[in-house]
């Protein structure tokens, strides 16, 4: 008697999100291994500070939908339009939502349950960050979680944000929101030659010049601190830069702070190469995946309690949680200093693969299958 095996088709998912962002870029790439996956952009690329990344770059089958958007503040409102209607009537066998805040979201998870499709939301935010508040938001958004089949967070800020608006423990997997590891931990390996060598502490910040990212502080702080020596170099760009640059001036701070502007990743990896110990000071930070190319790196980091990532991450060596103000983020920084002792050569956040991040996906659909 002989067995014919048959060939099992991959779950057919559709990934609807804001953007393509280079971090979860390599993770839909390894989902792809597994499950037939389209991603859906609601957000025209060109709006994107990420750059406009096209399908190819993308490496997964992706629409961009120009979706009607409605903006408040730095906000952007997504409505369905004939294109996104188009799509969700494909037979598909899993959703996954990459946000709430948006009628493009209720529309979909409204279409999932009329068709008996499985509904699996990726999920931030956390209480510290959360932008939206009053009692009627808050009842959209717990209905819209409640109403999931399955979730899968970034951390565990996240999953104690959804257990407290009355989604069940049980229906979610905590994940640890990661960047491709290997990739900037063999980058920086590879480019040791260009470590900065002379006298001194190197500080880095890397990311916009916006009032959310608290680098007026930082430089404040940084200027209560520093040693001969001692510099801080901030990579990124945003409407605050002037003002920021007036402000090391009037500190005094001189050729010891210096703004060096966006910078791509594979610049980014040298950046991490010539420093000790990055800092991202955020009043509002959903996760801050810089502290994790830069704990990959073999840095130390301080990073404001504010941040999503802080919690998964305060048992690990070279990690300095602080609060916003001043004194605190200058406390922690001198703490840095005194507590370096040279690259880590075998960094613990390097478990936190984005293959393991993405199994909880897979997971998630062979529960709900």
């Amino acid at each position: 008697m002989t067995t014919e095996t048959k060939n099992v088709a991959k779950p057919k998912v559709f990934w609807l999100t804001n953007v393509a962002t280079p971090y979860r870029i390599p993770m839909w790439q390894w989902l792809s291994k597994s499950v037939d996956i389209t991603l859906g952009m609601l957000r025209d690329p060109e709006a994107s500070r990420f750059g406009a990344w096209t399908k190819d770059e993308i490496g997964v089958e992706t629409e961009f939908f120009h979706a009607p958007t409605l903006t408040l503040g730095t906000r952007a409102i997504y409505f369905p339009n004939k294109a996104i209607r188009k799509m969700l009537k494909q037979d598909w066998d899993y959703f996954v939502l990459g946000g709430w805040e948006s009628p493009a979201y209720f529309y979909a998870l409204l279409v999932a349950r009329k068709r008996g499709i499985k509904v699996i939301g990726h999920v931030g935010s956390t209480a510290k960050s959360s932008g939206y508040a009053g009692a009627i938001v808050s009842k959209l958004r717990a209905w819209f979680h409640q109403n999931l089949d399955w979730s899968v967070t970034y951390g565990t800020d996240c999953t104690n944000y959804l257990v407290g608006m009355g989604v069940d423990p049980k229906k979610i997997y905590t994940g640890f929101n990661s960047v491709d590891h290997v990739h900037f931990y063999n980058g920086v390996n590879e480019n040791r030659a260009v470590q900065d060598s002379t006298p001194g502490h190197k500080y880095l910040y890397v990311g916009q010049f916006i009032t959310r990212k608290n680098v007026a502080n930082l430089i404040r702080a940084f200027g209560q601190i520093r040693q001969p020596g001692d510099t801080l170099r901030l990579a990124g760009r945003g409407d605050q830069q002037a003002q920021l640059e007036e402000l090391a001036h009037e500190l005094g701070l001189g050729d010891s702070v210096e703004f060096i502007g966006h910078r791509s990743q594979e610049d980014l990896i040298l950046e991490y190469c010539k420093a000790n110990t990055l800092i991202l000071p955020s009043f509002i930070e959903v996760w801050g995946l810089v502290v994790n190319e830069a704990l990959t790196c073999g840095l130390n980091v301080v990073v404001s309690q504010r941040c999503g990532i802080a919690n998964d991450i305060e048992h690990m060596q070279g990690v300095y949680i602080s609060e916003c103000e001043v004194d605190s983020i200058a406390q922690k920084m001198a703490e840095s200093r005194a507590n370096w002792t040279g690259v880590r050569s075998n960094p613990e956040i390097l478990q936190y693969t984005i293959e393991k991040y993405g199994e909880h996906f897979v997971t998630a659909m062979n529960v709900l299958r």
